[in-house]
């Protein structure tokens, strides 16, 4: 590195190595995002169509109480296990983008190019002895602070995806419980027709 290069500057190769890993990173989670919200979809419409399916087969059964009792608390379970999905998984979250906008990076590339002249001009810009910019591009320092703004993407990618995946499986797990929420219903129903 150039003695007279800012120390914190990235040559080319970095930076395009970076760039590169950077964006396959954030589409990589956003594929997952992607498919998260696909399984998601998938468990809602399960859950509706089964627990549409039980409460109407439940109708059927309105002279045994506690298949009728298993029945409609079942569908109903799956109606909520629906709700879930759609309430923690498919809720629609600010996404950021990989980049900055192309207009607000032409306004900072013109805004660094500024400073970065005047600096070299004017010893009394503040700031300009403690970054010693002398030969670095305003273009590699916008390109380092897209890294940034990448790294924060991803970042976030992540945070959306882990939450999502949590609470998937979540939904799964209390999909699963359908048949011990209706066998305890029939049960607990039975015990009270016995007994009455």
């Amino acid at each position: 590195m150039n003695a007279q290069q800012d120390e914190s500057a990235l040559s080319e190769p970095e930076l395009q190595y970076l760039e590169a890993a950077g964006l396959r990173n954030a589409a990589f989670r956003l594929e997952t995002m992607e498919l998260m919200n696909k399984r998601a979809h998938t468990v809602a419409t399960l859950a509706l169509g089964g627990g549409g399916a039980l409460c109407a087969f439940a109708i059927g059964k309105v002279s045994s109480p506690p298949g009728f009792a298993a029945l409609i608390a079942a569908g109903v379970w799956l109606f909520l296990v629906a709700l879930f999905a759609v309430v923690k998984c498919l809720h629609t979250s600010d996404v950021r983008p990989p980049a900055t906008e192309p207009v607000k990076l032409m306004g900072a590339l013109r805004e660094w190019s500024t400073y970065l002249e005047a600096s070299k001009l004017d010893a009394d810009v503040p700031g300009a002895d403690s970054i010693r910019i002398q030969n670095v591009s305003s273009l590699a320092r916008l390109r380092e602070g897209q890294l940034k703004v990448l790294d924060k993407t991803i970042l976030q990618y992540a945070e959306i995806n882990n939450a999502s995946a949590a609470n998937l499986n979540n939904a799964y797990l209390l999909a699963v419980a359908t048949p011990v929420i209706a066998g305890l219903t029939a049960w607990i129903t039975a015990t009270l027709c016995h007994c009455a």
